[in-house]
């Protein structure tokens, strides 16, 4: 692992809309979070606003959507809120959310990647852990399979079959230019 300084955001910002799987209206509102605190959820909607950090840890179903935490407190679907997360680098972070699913917005990171953005991204103290692969490995669960190796960015190269006709086979490769990845 190699450091680097850990980061967070300047002031609060907000997202609304629905879940995708659970319909409800929902609002996240990123609040800064002292270096250290790392990325936690917090249900503002329950009365004791309990946390569940953003970790593998805390993965209670990955059944199309990653939830977090258990009944009767989840985070459903989190992974396109976590991505812009992870593509500003953010370390540091308390999500709150007034109900059990982030926003789909429009199916992608980028409401989040907005405004996260507008938010300001700052330095804090303190120093983040980065992930450096050393040498290729394979993880397989299942018909799915993931090829990690060595490289100076990222390069996705996704292929998903599904027996759906409108759906089918699909490929598709993606580049991110970068030197290291963020643990």
């Amino acid at each position: 692992m190699a450091t680097t300084t850990r980061r967070s955001i300047e002031h609060s910002t907000r997202v609304e809309g629905v879940g995708l799987h659970t319909g409800s209206p929902c609002a996240v509102t990123f609040q800064p979070a002292p270096a250290g605190t790392g990325i936690v959820f917090r249900r503002t909607d329950e009365a004791s606003r309990p946390e569940i950090p953003a970790s593998l840890h805390a993965v209670s179903s990955v059944e199309r959507r990653t939830a977090l935490g258990e009944p009767p407190v989840t985070i459903h679907t989190v992974e396109h809120l976590l991505a812009a997360v992870a593509a500003l680098a953010i370390d540091d972070l308390v999500v709150e959310l007034d109900g059990p699913e982030p926003p789909i917005g429009d199916g992608s990171f980028l409401p989040y990647l907005e405004a996260l953005t507008a938010a300001d991204p700052v330095e804090t103290d303190g120093e983040a852990s980065v992930l450096r692969i050393a040498a290729p490995f394979t993880v397989t669960e299942g018909d799915a399979s993931y090829v990690i190796a060595p490289a100076k960015g990222l390069t996705l190269t996704v292929t998903v079959e599904w027996p759906h006709p409108l759906i089918g086979s699909q490929a598709g490769t993606f580049e991110i230019d970068a030197d290291t990845f963020r643990a």
